[in-house]
């Protein structure tokens, strides 16, 4: 095991794209030419918009045709709908725990992300409601949010059985990762899959944003600032892609719909870094550079699209 850490770095080594230093340029260069302008980001028909999250049973391999298909996460919805400027998003971090944990509160432990827009008692864009011809959302009002669980590793509980007492979705996850008794590490599949597999695993559970915050490709980009900020010290994040909603008829929910929410719920999370491993788990390796470079990607976009937002229509 130790000869193959050592050889995976050697440039000779390289056995895919994902491994070579020069990919970085290779994703500036590829969404730098295929991308549309901002100014020109108003997308086609209007879609239904999907919340992203865990509950449903499933997942689909969906192949990249294209780097620049893999690595975009372009706006379905025109600017002109955006309720207010993105460069105006924030995210806040919450985690309570008791001085003494009890059960399995020192093995699995929540974290909840608030996304605002704004800040109460922001000053700066008080004006945003004239420059933007419309009313803007009352600064401080939440307009979305996320949920995570760090799973630690060397608590002494058994993890399978900390998460499967707090949700049978986490399990799905879980068991997917884990090895066969819960206590003594990671399966060997997950092992094989992941660069480094030592330490804590972070779940991804649930993103959701307003309804009228979705369509823009804001989901991703919140997501992939979540990750950054929560899973130092994990050897991967995992995700189960799912619906959350569904249409008011729920006879439209066929198998067909099914597997095409599926496949869209899919490539917003590989255009993040995560990767199809097993039993529909997707896995996103944080040893690897692509997912720090797709989320440099992810907010070039969301910068852009705050520069759309703010630009007078008669531009």
């Amino acid at each position: 095991m130790l000869a193959q850490r050592i050889e995976r770095p050697q440039p000779f080594r390289r056995r895919t794209p994902d491994e070579h230093p020069l990919r970085l340029l290779a994703v500036y260069t590829n969404v730098a030419k295929h991308r549309a302008p901002a100014v020109a980001v108003t997308g086609s028909a209007p879609c239904t918009p999907l919340v992203l999250s865990v509950p449903f049973p499933g997942g689909m391999s969906v192949p990249a045709s294209s780097l620049c298909a893999m690595t975009s996460a372009m706006p379905k919805r025109p600017v002109s709908e955006l309720p207010g400027d993105p460069a105006r998003l924030h995210l806040h971090y919450g985690h309570g725990h008791p001085a003494v944990p009890y059960d399995y509160e020192d093995t699995l432990e929540p974290w909840h992300v608030t996304v605002t827009y704004g800040m109460a008692g922001d000053e700066e864009w008080e004006d945003e409601g004239e420059d933007g011809g419309g009313q803007a959302p009352v600064a401080g009002s939440k307009i979305g949010r996320l949920i995570l669980w760090r799973l630690r590793d060397y608590t002494g509980d058994n993890r399978w059985e900390a998460v499967d007492a707090e949700s049978g979705d986490l399990e799905v996850i879980v068991s997917a990762v884990l090895g066969r008794s819960g206590r003594t590490g990671y399966s060997a599949a997950f092992e094989k899959a992941v660069t480094h597999p030592v330490g804590d695993l972070l779940l991804l559970d649930r993103v959701s944003l307003d309804k009228e915050w979705r369509g823009f490709g804001l989901g991703p980009a919140l997501a992939a600032e979540a990750v950054r900020r929560l899973s130092g010290g994990c050897c991967a994040v995992a995700v189960f892609p799912g619906m959350g909603e569904y249409p008011e008829d729920r006879e439209q929910v066929t198998e067909t719909y099914r597997l095409q929410a599926k496949k869209k719920i899919a490539a917003l999370w590989e255009s993040i870094g995560f990767q199809p491993f097993r039993r529909g788990v997707w896995l996103l390796d944080t040893a690897l550079r692509r997912p720090e470079e797709l989320m440099q990607a992810r907010r070039a976009e969301l910068r852009a699209l705050g520069t759309a937002f703010q630009r007078p229509p008669s531009a």
